[in-house]
């Protein structure tokens, strides 16, 4: 059954405001959607790899009409990631002009980001980071050295010759960033620029390193070559930039160095970080209101960009109808949905982001950007696009389990015409992700589980809900997938009944007051569970063998959960494993040292892994395949990606026998 899901737009149909033209500089754009920068990891340290062209041209093919790469790192003495694409010197710039050409012939314009980190230099710390002052890092501690000015000046020529390279191999425009914290909004806040000198004091002098990189670059590139700035309206931080300041340096830097537009961001690296990418623990559109306050500022001319958490484009519409924005920019939905802006341009089902940040956490971990029920997202040269085939005479497709991996693998043969039976042991479909979206804060899972659902509903496959398939039926499968959900594992702890999570989200269950959630797979669901409860009166603690919490959470979801758990009241201990129960009290060691410890008084003990896969399945004379949790459990990516190569390889290779 199809199910009622909210519309991509008002009427039910295409969005109306994105998809109208608008002129950038001097560039023409068939609607009014941007593909935000990201950092993927799908680069080396030199040349733009194939990987990372194939990523973007995908998003230009599938309607977006203006594409910013990744951060572009324009001196050596900017060390972001080691998989960043350098466009520093002459030598770097092989592969670009193909990327141009590919996505000019898609018909979209592109942009490249210039990015300096200056004192971020999280993930490289054995490098020398620059900075304006030497004011250690606040996330990685780096203390950077104290750029002279003729080290300033190196940089701003750094921004300018890197411009020229790019337009020199078709690019039309770049986008300096001046957001997040890195160097130019170092230059910026008063946290990280205590110079005494004309690239500091007060704010006309704080902005004069951004002026200068702007002012370089239009009077060396010319007046065709769009020049955008990622400007943060707001670093939420104690002493950082608050709006009146940022709309001040707008206001200037439209005045005498005539940008083409202004992206607006917020958050800097550091305590405010989650608010970089808030996820769906956030409201939708989180921060228009420094989007508004940046427009009230500049010259009509001068679009401007809104970013963060903007869900679909029916909201894109609402924001330019109002005046907010004048270009919508987009990361993590079209990570979910290349082709959002082309589907929605019909009227077509769109693949919703549930703003997860399972993207950000592969970043983090630099395994390359990927989404977890797009299997092609950061794998687009390994997976090519799912096309519908139909057949006179199909095969018969079994697929056992309706979690993420069985709900791909199910999506996957239909498409390709085959004829489809899903079995579910539970009475609904989602798996862990249907659990994980009853708590408060994760409901926006459901969406991805209502979208395959639409989507098998589309394709005619056969869903059967508290069902295991008759012996009959898998014999006269072509092909069998397990897809089962994994199976609890929870540790046998003398004297204490251990309680397995699923079992708590699935309702029914009377919790005490003291409530303790072993932690064994540093994964949200398991934070939000705890925040829950403790709203609801329980005294929760926290166990996790691990020195910190969260370890599988992207880094920007993570200071989020770290400062929710706090506020709730939830008592987090590290390193540590329960042994049992002695006078009352829940007890247990420390991991490492091996010291006893109380946790407080006996209660509820709640188990969030470990888990097991299944058994294989044995059916003579039919081929079997096991993906996902049934095979062994790991990250919802992993096991959907799995599903999608491996039903189309086994479907594929049926069809060669």
């Amino acid at each position: 059954m199809r199910l009622n899901t909210a519309s991509t737009s008002a009427d039910g149909g295409r969005s109306a405001a994105v998809h109208t033209p608008i002129t950038v500089g001097s560039r023409a754009l068939p609607n009014r959607v941007a593909f935000a920068s990201v950092t993927t990891g799908l680069n080396g340290p030199t040349a733009l790899s194939d990987a990372q062209r194939e990523f973007l041209v995908r998003r230009a093919r599938g309607g977006a009409a203006l594409i910013v790469t990744d951060g572009l790192a324009v001196h050596p003495s900017s060390r972001p990631f080691r998989a960043v694409p350098r466009i520093e010197d002459d030598a770097h710039v092989d592969g670009y002009e193909r990327l141009c050409a590919d996505i000019h012939a898609a018909g979209s314009v592109v942009v490249g980001q210039l990015w300096h980190v200056g004192a971020s230099s999280l993930y490289t710390p054995e490098g020398i980071a620059w900075a304006p002052s030497a004011t250690p890092d606040p996330l990685s501690g780096t203390v950077p050295h104290a750029m002279t000015v003729a080290e300033v000046e190196e940089v701003i020529d750094g921004y300018v010759d890197a411009a020229r390279r790019l337009q020199s191999v078709g690019f039309d425009g770049v986008e300096v960033h001046a957001a997040h914290g890195y160097l130019p909004a170092q230059f910026l806040s008063s946290i990280s620029n205590h110079r005494t000198d004309a690239y500091g004091g007060d704010l006309r002098g704080r902005a004069a390193f951004l002026t200068a990189v702007l002012q370089g670059i239009r009077a060396t590139c010319g007046p065709d070559f769009i020049l955008g700035i990622k400007l943060t309206a707001h670093e939420y931080a104690p002493g950082g930039i608050e709006l009146p300041e940022a709309q001040e340096v707008a206001a200037h830097v439209c005045e005498v160095a005539d940008p083409d537009y202004i992206a607006v961001s917020q958050s800097r690296y550091g305590p405010s970080l989650e608010r970089h990418s808030p996820d769906m623990s956030w409201a939708d559109t989180p921060f228009e209101h420094l989007t508004r306050g940046i427009r009230s500022v500049v010259p009509p001319e001068v679009a401007i960009m809104a970013l963060a958490k903007i869900p679909d484009l029916a909201v894109g519409d609402r924001l330019i109808d109002e005046g907010t924005a004048d270009l919508i920019g987009l990361a993590r939905p079209l990570l979910a949905d290349a082709d959002l802006v082309r589907r929605d341009a019909v009227g077509a089902t769109v693949r919703p982001c549930t703003f997860c940040n399972a993207c950000w956490a592969a970043l983090h971990e630099q395994r390359g950007v990927e989404c977890f029920y797009d299997p092609r997202t950061g794998h687009e040269l390994e997976i090519a696009d799912l096309e519908p085939e139909v057949r006179s005479a199909p095969d018969l497709v079994v697929v056992l389990g309706g979690g993420p991996a069985g709900l791909e693998a199910a999506r996957v043969a239909a498409t390709l015409g085959h004829r489809v039976e899903l079995h579910e042991e539970a009475g609904y479909l989602g798996g862990r992700l249907a659990l994980e979206a009853r708590i408060p804060g994760r409901a926006d899972q459901r969406r991805a589980v209502d979208w395959w659902q639409n989507e098998l509903a589309d394709l005619g496959v056969d869903i059967r809900l508290g069902s295991e398939p008759h012996p009959a039926t898998l014999s006269a499968a072509a092909l069998v997938v397990d897809a089962r959900s994994r199976l609890p594992a929870p540790p046998v702890i003398l004297g204490v009944d251990v309680v397995p999570v699923e079992d708590v989200l699935a309702g029914g269950l009377s919790l005490d007051e003291h409530v303790y959630l072993l932690d064994s797979v540093d994964d949200e669901p398991v934070y939000a569970l705890a925040e829950w409860l403790a709203q609801r009166g329980h005294r929760v603690v926290l166990v996790t063998p691990r020195p910190t919490p969260a370890r599988r959470v992207a880094m920007v979801s993570a200071f989020g959960i770290s400062r929710r758990l706090d506020l709730a009241g939830v008592v987090v201990a590290t390193q540590t494993a329960v042994t049992g129960t002695a006078h009352g009290q829940l007890v247990g060691v420390r991991a490492i040292s091996g010291c006893a410890v109380e946790l407080g008084p006996e209660g509820t003990v709640v188990s969030a892994g470990s888990y097991r896969g299944r058994d294989p399945l044995e059916v003579p004379g039919v081929r079997i395949v096991q993906v996902g949790d049934a095979y062994v459990p790991r990250t919802l990516a992993e096991n959907v990606r799995e599903a999608h190569r491996v039903v189309r390889q086994a479907l594929e290779q049926r069809e060669k026998k």
